[in-house]
């Protein structure tokens, strides 16, 4: 009997201590959601480093999809559009591809001056030439740190492969001749061809327009470029 007795104590004991390491209901955690996100930004854009071409600051926008795979790994596509706008100011001329030395306005003819040569440049005006590039790409993101319920900040890398497509606008635009102290005066009041009057060898350190070329109502004249 007593043995009996010894084990219903034994038992009930261990019944208390089953009890007491009751924690509650277990609560099943779902799994993170593999969220899906669309995204549009939009903003200028900048040239950096050399050889980049004369363009001024840019716009781009940029609309996509981005699927998290999982904790680390997320992807998508995207199409982007972006344009730069030609900027003259940029351009730098090196060289001498755009002054010569002679008579190309055919000074020595009209005026009948032998051997007649000095020096001429050109000052170009252009517009156009806008650059625009469409783009297809895909969006790989690698988070370094694993992406958790309350995750607030994340750290991660980029790779963005894409193929485009490159667009340039049409160039113009417009010259003017200037000649090294020599000018022809299309108003003069000699008796020359035209009553024009010619100033050469000036010594002035001086660029003048040459008033014929440059003359958008005279494009025939004889005397105009050639």
């Amino acid at each position: 009997m007593p043995k009996f007795t010894c084990l219903a104590f034994f038992l009930m004991a261990c019944c208390i201590v089953v009890c007491a390491q009751d924690e509650g209901t277990i609560v099943k955690r779902e799994r993170i959601d593999k969220s899906n996100n669309i995204f549009v930004d939009f903003g200028p854009s900048f040239t950096l480093g050399k050889n980049i071409g004369d363009y001024s600051v840019g716009f781009s926008i940029e609309a996509g999809y981005q699927k998290r795979l999982n904790r680390v790994f997320s992807i998508g596509p995207s199409f982007s559009y972006l344009s730069f706008e030609y900027d003259p100011e940029v351009t730098n001329v090196s060289g001498n591809a755009y002054v010569g030395a002679g008579d190309p306005s055919q000074w020595d003819d009209k005026y009948g001056v032998p051997g007649l040569s000095y020096t001429y440049g050109y000052v170009l005006s252009l517009e156009g030439g806008n650059l625009s590039l469409i783009s297809l790409a895909l969006n790989l993101k690698l988070n370094f740190v694993p992406i958790k319920d309350n995750t607030k900040f994340s750290v991660y890398g980029f790779a963005k492969p894409f193929i485009s497509y490159a667009m340039r606008g049409a160039v113009n635009g417009t010259d003017e001749r200037y000649t090294y102290e020599t000018f022809e005066d299309v108003n003069g009041t000699l008796t020359y061809p035209n009553d024009d009057q010619l100033y050469i060898d000036l010594d002035d350190d001086t660029f003048y327009p040459d008033q014929v070329y440059n003359d958008p109502n005279n494009p025939d004249n004889k005397w105009g470029p050639v």
